[in-house]
């Protein structure tokens, strides 16, 4: 039976297609993200988690961000106790390791603090040695890492690669640079967030039989380490 249009010509292939329910015209469903409150210590932390969380492979819906500054954990206590007080909300504490790595009684602080809130099936802690930028030059890394970066030399190594060739620490914390800089830092198609995903995972396996509880007592881990990775999930997920 041939179709006709009301002036009775014959209908173009898109007008045929009009109306006709077929399985491209739903698209898929999304899993839906976990909701998620951050908690973090600077700038660079905030402004790339509001680039990152538009990349389909990030496990969270950001609810909120809030900058607490570096080594300030009573803060962050009272952050966490007040925020995990709501039903149904993740809370993510992303901390720098190496404020606690030579200090014996910070370190401590940390250990107690850690022991806190491990079992708290809705409070995270992710931590990076000495920093979040170790998480950025995993993007470029060819090969795993079991060396130790100081702040000194990880950013000196950062700076040989796009987008933070020629960049100052103060100038990689800012918006501006931001805003243009994630998509050179994942990479044409994600492969360098992949690379970056592949061996902070393989980095972590390595350096947790250096830790005591993963990241209770960083200072007896004597290499960098990230676990940033856990944001996402693993390139190979379908």
């Amino acid at each position: 039976m041939a179709y006709k249009t009301k002036n009775g010509k014959q209908p173009s292939f898109r007008e045929m297609l009009k109306g006709i329910k077929t399985v491209v015209d739903t698209p898929t469903r999304k899993q839906k993200k976990n909701e998620c409150f951050f908690i973090v210590e600077g700038q660079t932390e905030e402004n790339y988690l509001m680039c990152a969380q538009n990349v389909e492979r990030f496990k969270y819906k950001i609810k909120g961000i809030k900058r607490i500054g570096r080594d300030n954990l009573k803060e962050t206590e009272h952050a966490i106790d007040s925020y995990s007080l709501r039903p149904r909300q993740t809370i993510i504490c992303i901390f720098d390791a190496d404020v606690y790595y030579n200090d014996n009684n910070k370190n401590r602080q940390f250990h107690l603090f850690w022991n806190k809130y491990k079992g708290r099936s809705n409070v995270e802690i992710f931590n990076n040695m000495p920093s979040v930028e170790f998480w950025f030059l995993l993007h470029f890394l060819k090969n795993t890492t079991t060396m130790f970066y100081s702040k000194t030399v990880l950013f000196k190594e950062l700076t040989k690669y796009a987008p933070f060739i020629g960049k100052n620490e103060q100038e990689m914390k800012s918006d501006k640079f931001w805003s243009s800089a994630f998509n050179t830092l994942c990479g044409r198609l994600y492969q360098n967030l992949d690379n970056a995903i592949l061996k902070a995972k393989a980095n972590s396996e390595i350096t947790t039989k250096k830790r005591l509880e993963k990241v209770a007592k960083p200072s007896l881990c004597n290499g960098s380490y990230t676990d940033m990775y856990k944001l996402f999930e693993s390139p190979n997920h379908k």
